[in-house]
């Protein structure tokens, strides 16, 4: 149907990309499990089996912002719309889809909004990017994590928005304005260590290209598309690039590039 959503999710064991009817979906570290969004009157996420193609939903009205922990054994999710209770997280459990909401400890530095809230490595707390305004307007004002109690266990100094923790936890993907421009810091210091070249930003999801998140502890994956339509029928690359923190490209992995719709990795319109 026009207009109706679909995703590409790749099948490890065969090679081959399955449709979906969703118009999101984040596959589980040991893929056999997957994240599904569904639109309607309120987007909604659910937990789909790979095995069986059934999928279980969540109550409740949930962001973009759900992300499987490292292990999968628990999924994050951000409650919407904003309740007076914020800051909070709503940690489920995909076997039983139970959920536990944890309210994030805040210092008192002033008005602060929550925005991204990722894991940290291992899955043993969540970092956010603190939005902070103190005598002036919004402004990122550095990193918070906290345990899975919501206890403030640490600030970073970073001048970005959160994106990404490295695979060993070293380092931080950041993106900072204008162009949302990747940056890399150090996890503990909030050191600068990497600028990648201004062709290389952040988008996420990567509606027109741009950085997708970590290829491994050294290198950062990148999605490019090549070779737009012309009148004589050419057709549309879209590539994985792998980078190393210089952005020099080291590899290129072929995906499927779709010609209509959002451009997102394995997810278009129609």
């Amino acid at each position: 149907m026009k207009g109706a959503y679909f995703s590409l999710l790749l099948n490890p064991a065969t090679g081959e990309y399955e449709r979906l009817p969703y118009r999101r979906v984040l596959p589980s570290p040991d893929g056999e499990r997957a994240l599904v969004w569904q639109e309607g009157p309120d987007t909604r996420v659910g937990v789909w089996e790979r095995r069986t193609g059934d999928v279980r939903w969540f109550d409740g009205d949930y962001r973009d912002a759900a992300e499987w922990s490292p292990d999968g054994d628990r999924i994050l999710l951000m409650p919407v719309p904003p309740s007076e209770e914020l800051p909070v997280i709503v940690l489920a459990d995909p076997d039983t889809m139970a959920t536990t909401t944890v309210r994030l400890a805040r210092p008192a530095i002033g008005e602060c909004i929550s925005m991204e809230v990722i894991w940290m490595p291992g899955g043993e707390g969540v970092a956010e990017t603190s939005y902070c305004q103190q005598a002036g307007p919004f402004q990122v004002r550095g990193i918070r994590t906290y345990d899975l109690t919501g206890r403030l266990t640490g600030t970073i100094p970073a001048a970005g928005r959160l994106v990404a923790y490295s695979p060993d936890g070293a380092l931080i993907l950041l993106a900072s304005s204008p162009g949302y421009r990747a940056i890399v810091v150090d996890a503990a210091t909030g050191a600068e260590r990497s600028r990648l070249p201004t062709l290389i930003g952040v988008s996420s999801p990567p509606f027109e290209g741009g950085v997708v998140g970590w290829f491994d502890a050294q290198h950062l994956a990148v999605y490019s598309v090549t070779g737009y339509r012309a009148d004589d029928g050419e057709k549309e690359q879209a590539s994985l690039r792998v980078v190393d923190l210089s952005g020099a490209t080291i590899a290129t992995h072929d995906v499927p590039y779709h010609l209509e719709g959002t451009r997102i990795i394995g997810t278009v319109t129609r």
